[in-house]
């Protein structure tokens, strides 16, 4: 199984979530705790986050309870002010940060008429792991989100 480095930047108006995703038999599960910044945080700031969130994932397919994992976390959000993930990502925008070679793919995602994101593939850009560089283009790419 291929390793994926990915983190997902969550947009909402009291502020800037970070999570990384871990990989695992049943593909990608989200990391708990999330990084929040202030709306006004720097691109480098930012950029520079993401870039220490995607080289703290493993190289390695990790085993993990689902059950507990999935309790972890909806204790975690209620800790961050919200009843569960559907209130999280009411009225937010999302975007994933992936890496690929020796840059950096950042896509915007659309909500999913059922609940969640789905990724806007055509819209994907590319920069290099500078973190100003990142900051910017994700800032940028927030506006593609749906």
């Amino acid at each position: 199984m291929k390793i994926v480095k990915l983190c997902s930047v969550t947009f909402r108006s009291e502020g800037i979530y970070v999570s990384s995703s871990n990989n695992t038999p049943y593909g990608l599960v989200e990391n708990i705790p999330m990084d929040r910044f202030a709306n006004d945080v720097s691109p480098e700031v930012l950029g520079n986050r993401v870039l220490e969130v995607l080289a703290s994932i493993p190289e390695a397919i990790l085993e993990i309870d689902l059950k507990s994992h999935g309790e972890l976390h909806r204790e975690h959000l209620r800790s961050l002010g919200f009843e569960n993930e559907d209130a999280f990502e009411k009225r937010a925008r999302s975007l994933s940060v992936k890496k690929a070679g020796e840059r950096l793919s950042v896509v915007p995602y659309e909500t999913y008429r059922t609940g969640g994101f789905v990724p806007i593939s055509d819209k994907a850009k590319f920069c290099s792991p500078e973190p100003e560089e990142l900051g910017n283009l994700i800032f940028e790419q927030r506006n593609e989100c749906r």
